[in-house]
């Protein structure tokens, strides 16, 4: 990672092909310096989204994606194929980061509307205080949801992961992603109800 601020990508580039992606990984075991490098350019897009959605802070995001990425290179050498996809070990690699972040912080997530940077910048500043208050209240409600559904929802909407993807990160089968979150969105909206009534 770079020390400047890395923009939300308005549209996430589709998984890896297998066939490209595991030459690189077996040369990036090996110490190639290249491969590394590709495997980083291949997934720090998603990686740094799906950790912004988390901290909803571009700074800490910054700091834990880079965090990510040293381990995911320390790792490397002992790194087997197995049954799962690269990126569903390199997302765990992501969500224990994010962990030990709020652990070494002693802090609870918190939002502030300062801190959001997911709204469309073309959509004029109205548009996207309107779109920061109702994420801030998505992330707050989001909370409150079982950590299966909530940890879809992590992937599906805050790493823009299909349904596939995020099957295969979970190791859950595509409809139980599926159901999980069809009633996280339920819950969601129930919860976004109650505060407006």
């Amino acid at each position: 990672m770079t020390g400047q601020q890395r923009p939300v990508p308005d549209e996430q580039p589709a998984a890896p092909d297998p066939a490209v992606e595991r030459p690189l990984i077996d040369r990036a075991c090996k110490g190639d310096r290249l491969a590394i490098e590709s495997l980083y350019a291949l997934h720090v897009d998603r990686i740094y989204r799906f950790v912004l959605f988390k901290v909803r802070n571009e700074s800490d995001a910054e700091d834990i994606t880079g965090d990510i990425f040293v381990k995911m290179v320390e790792h490397l050498p002992r790194y087997q194929w197995q049954n799962v996809p690269f990126q569903a070990w390199l997302y765990r690699i992501a969500h224990n980061q994010v962990i030990t972040h709020y652990r070494r912080a002693s802090i609870r997530q918190s939002t502030t509307i300062d801190e959001m940077d997911f709204a469309d910048p073309q959509s004029g500043p109205e548009g996207m205080v309107e779109h920061k208050l109702v994420m801030a209240e998505v992330f707050e409600a989001a909370k409150k949801l079982p950590e299966a559904q909530r940890r879809v929802i992590e992937l599906r909407f805050g790493a823009d992961r299909s349904v596939r993807e995020t099957a295969q990160i979970l190791n859950k089968s595509e409809n139980n992603v599926k159901v999980l979150q069809h009633k996280a969105l339920q819950r969601l909206q129930k919860l976004l109800g109650n505060k407006k009534t």
